[in-house]
């Protein structure tokens, strides 16, 4: 800051100085002597008038010219004030989860557990002596199922299951003449009955995302027919075993990301021997 006043006095007076000197006229010029004037002297120009010095007394020195008047520096100017600082707040969102593949898809684990609904109806090749008659049986119960597996591709299921229909108050029905000849009637009711199957089975999914399925299985078949009474036919329990098929096609909705709940109509199939207390029946 010292270096720039410096700076700028100077200038400021060197110009002051000059203006000073272009203000006031040069002193009138002597005689010239005979001699020839010192190269210092400054000659005048012919035909220019020169103005006479203004007359001093006698020992009084002649005016000096007055010294320029400092001029002092502008105040400096000081720099701008630094802008105040900005403070910019940002919410950060959560991180967000990665999406579960599993979630809504048909994979992995497989668990099913089917209750609802069923009908049973068996056709019986019943022998006496008078030869071989039909004797076919039927009621309304409940149905089950339960089923474990695993997902060995996509919307394919191998397990194994457990598939009964249980009826009560079944109908049985007999056109043998043995059976006319004691009860003087075709058709009794009473008694209890139960089909079921233990087997292997497949579960398959089109769209291992989407609801629709269709089943099917193998394996062993039961059946179980219970009616013991002598107030009606046959009279005794009839129980047997032989091989079962099982067919369904069904359709769910999802619940939760890995359970679902819907519907499936099924088949269950057995074919074999039973046995009463007094004969065979297929």
């Amino acid at each position: 800051m010292r270096i720039a006043f410096v700076a700028r006095a100077i200038a400021g007076t060197t110009f002051l100085a000059s203006a000073a000197l272009a203000a006031n006229p040069a002193p009138a010029p002597q005689s010239p002597p005979a001699s020839s004037p010192p190269a210092s002297e400054a000659v005048p120009s012919p035909g220019v008038p020169q103005s006479e010095p203004a007359a001093t007394a006698p020992g009084v020195p002649p005016p000096q010219a007055s010294a320029p008047t400092p001029v002092a520096a502008p105040p400096a100017v000081p720099p701008p004030a630094a802008a105040p600082p900005v403070i910019v707040f940002r919410t950060v969102p959560p991180p967000v989860a990665a999406a579960d593949p599993t979630a809504r898809r048909h994979d992995g684990f497989y668990l099913r557990l089917g209750l609802g609904a069923g009908f049973m109806r068996s056709v019986i090749d019943f022998e006496d002596v008078n030869g071989t008659s039909e004797v076919r049986v039927r009621g309304g119960g409940v149905g089950f199922e339960l089923a474990l597996g695993g997902t060995v591709a996509p919307g394919l299921v191998i397990g194994g299951g457990i598939y009964t229909v249980s009826a009560s108050e079944i109908t049985w029905e007999s056109d043998a003449q043995s059976v006319l000849d004691r009860y003087d009637d075709d058709t009794f009711k009473g008694g209890d009955g139960v089909v079921g199957m233990l087997g292997v089975m497949l579960d398959f999914y089109p769209n291992p995302r989407g609801g629709f399925h269709v089943q099917g299985g193998i394996g062993l078949g039961t059946l179980a027919l219970d009616h013991d009474k002598d107030t009606g036919f046959p009279g005794e329990n009839w129980e047997g075993g032989g091989g079962g098929l099982m067919l369904g096609v069904g359709y769910e909705f999802w619940v939760s990301d890995q359970w679902s709940l819907g519907g499936v109509g099924r088949v269950l199939m057995v074919s074999g021997k039973v046995r009463g207390s007094e004969s065979d029946r297929d």
